[in-house]
């Protein structure tokens, strides 16, 4: 018998920070998924993921126009929603694949799917993350088409219960619920992780965006302080807008300890080598942090290091 169908939207399909849409698909039971994006990221998760995978003729986002930014500062919705030529397209590619519901990850996918399927009776679903109900809010035009979406839902999932608050005074459906991000534990939890032998460096470890709003220069202070008073050997995996001032800085620190500071940034890692990173650590540390109206949504890395079974270091923000 088959099982229904489920559109999954996203904006860019195959984005590493985004692997939990794929696990979340993966491990669906009662549905078959289908993934729809806008556009794609070359070499992403999608292509090897066995899903079926479709894209939208037309563009995500308007053009940025002086008349947009006029609808933005006087919160017209209509800034933000797509037009109505888009909106047909998105609606038939929708229709043609033949599906029994969608599901839009963050809230700034659900406001164009939900004006394109106004006259469907496909029934629609939202899960919300971070940027889409913190750094967004801030335009008013897109606070308008919230709201103007969200009665029209009829469900909504969000990553943790800051979110929901934060929705609540939007018009939240009466149908919600937190849903966590969670980790493959026979990815990372296969490993046992070392015991730290008296004198040996420290081995922090961090997992994310290097950004602003991942505090990872503030994670590069700690280490520095706490190698003052013992050995620290800090991996950082990703990358970023800060991954040239970050390397910089990070050999001034490693100059400034004395040789009991060594810093590795990776660059950005496929999970296989991240979950074996992070088993060859001791700590693992997040110090996010409010950037320009953004708030930490959830903190994925942290549930794959809580799965490896590390200790996690993390600040009291958002999501986490």
């Amino acid at each position: 018998m088959s099982r229904p169908r489920l559109g999954v939207v996203l904006t860019e399909l195959g984005l590493v920070s985004e692997i939990w849409a794929l696990r979340q698909a993966q491990a669906f039971e009662t549905f078959e998924p289908v993934f729809f994006g806008w556009s794609a990221q070359a070499g992403g998760w999608h292509e090897a993921s066995g899903i079926e995978t479709r894209f939208f003729d037309t563009p995500f986002a308007r053009p940025v126009t002086p008349l947009v930014r006029l609808g933005w500062r006087l919160g017209a919705p209509g800034a933000i929603l797509p037009p109505r030529a888009w909106r047909r397209d998105v609606a038939e590619t929708l229709r043609g694949a033949r599906l029994d519901g969608v599901l839009c990850h963050f809230a700034w996918n659900a406001i164009p799917v939900a004006e394109a399927l106004r006259a469907e009776k496909i029934p629609l679903a939202a899960q919300v993350h971070g940027r889409d109900v913190s750094m967004f809010l801030r335009n008013r035009a897109y606070r308008a088409a919230l709201r103007r979406t969200l009665p029209r839902l009829r469900f909504v999932a969000a990553v943790g219960g800051f979110q929901i608050e934060t929705l609540r005074p939007f018009g939240l459906p009466a149908a919600h619920a937190v849903i966590p991000c969670g980790a493959p534990l026979e990815k990372f939890a296969a490993r046992p992780l070392p015991e730290r032998a008296e004198g040996e460096a420290l081995r922090l470890i961090s997992v994310g965006r290097l950004s602003e709003e991942k505090g990872v220069r503030e994670t590069l202070e700690a280490a520095r302080r706490v190698a003052a008073r013992m050995p620290v050997a800090w991996t950082c995996i990703g990358g970023g807008p800060l991954a040239e001032a970050l390397t910089g800085e990070a050999e001034a620190a490693e100059r400034e300890a004395g040789g009991r500071l060594s810093v590795r940034l990776t660059g950005p890692l496929p999970p296989e080598q991240v979950a074996e990173a992070l088993a060859r650590s001791h700590v693992f540390t997040q110090h996010s942090r409010p950037a320009q109206g953004w708030i930490e949504g959830f903190g994925g890395s942290l549930t794959e290091a809580g799965a490896a079974g590390l200790p996690l270091v993390a600040s009291r923000l958002g999501g986490i």
